[in-house]
């Protein structure tokens, strides 16, 4: 039997952080799965005119290489069959979404999201730690995180991340799953179970809760950032409403503007 015929083909399933939220999590749950394995290499979509077919080429060079592995998994006894190679792409722009879909319009895709003030407070304290400067809310008069110019640029450039998400949302209408960042950490078996289903592989209890603890067991451990309740003036979160506190009712992180 060659390996080709061994298994059935591997067929891609796309997935993007966006607006400042970490792959690491959902990459580790798609590479534990048995019937889903994580390409260690982001697939990159290319623009110009041949931008097409060299994604496309280079999927498919992905694709044999995550078969042959597949079928010598299931030679060796390892799997049962590999069914989807999860693949990273960069939506962080509608002209990146439009090549995704052209290139690949049957393949599913899931987003995770951040939310916005969690995103560029995290950022902003990154950049003072960096700077040597680390923001501490501990301390007993902290200085301001933001002044309003950094303010609105982080604010826009986390609401521009988030176009190339919602641009492959409507194209690809129910082959898009997006998930936000905070229930997939807070109810992961849950969010992972939702996600299998969807793409109709195993989602057996007891495999979902190994795969969420090796999962995690990846993520390496990050220093701690404020809350952005705690890091945000009221200042800072009017300016937040002004600026996007819609894109955030739209998607699903508040019901209204009240917070």
């Amino acid at each position: 039997m060659s390996e080709r015929a061994a298994v059935a083909p591997v067929l891609p399933v796309f997935f993007s952080a966006c607006g400042g939220a970490d792959p690491t999590l959902l990459a580790g749950l798609f590479d534990i799965h048995p019937e889903i394995d994580t390409h260690p290499s982001a697939l990159l979509l290319h623009g110009g005119a041949s931008g097409v077919e060299s994604s496309r080429g280079a999927m498919r060079q992905m694709l044999d290489e995550s078969s042959r592995v597949a079928a010598m998994r299931v030679r060796n006894g390892h799997a049962a069959g590999v069914r989807h190679v999860g693949t990273q792409v960069d939506l962080s722009d509608i002209e990146s979404a439009d090549r995704l879909v052209a290139a690949f319009p049957g393949a599913p895709l899931v987003c995770v999201i951040g939310d916005g003030r969690r995103a560029v407070v995290a950022e902003r304290c990154g950049q003072l730690a960096r700077a040597g400067r680390p923001w501490c809310a501990g301390m007993s008069r902290p200085a301001l995180l933001f002044d309003a110019p950094s303010l609105r640029l982080a604010v826009v450039r986390w609401a521009n991340s988030l176009r190339g998400a919602l641009r492959a949302a409507e194209l690809l209408g129910d082959r898009a799953m997006i998930l936000r960042e905070d229930e997939l950490g807070a109810e992961t078996a849950r969010a992972f179970g939702s996600v299998c289903r969807w793409l109709g592989v195993s989602s057996e209890q007891g495999r979902l809760l190994a795969a969420v603890q090796a999962a995690r067991a990846r993520v390496p451990a990050q220093p701690p950032a404020p809350h952005w309740r705690e890091a945000m003036t009221e200042a800072d979160k009017a300016a937040f409403k002004r600026i996007a506190g819609e894109l955030l009712v739209e998607l699903g992180f508040e019901s209204d503007l009240s917070w």
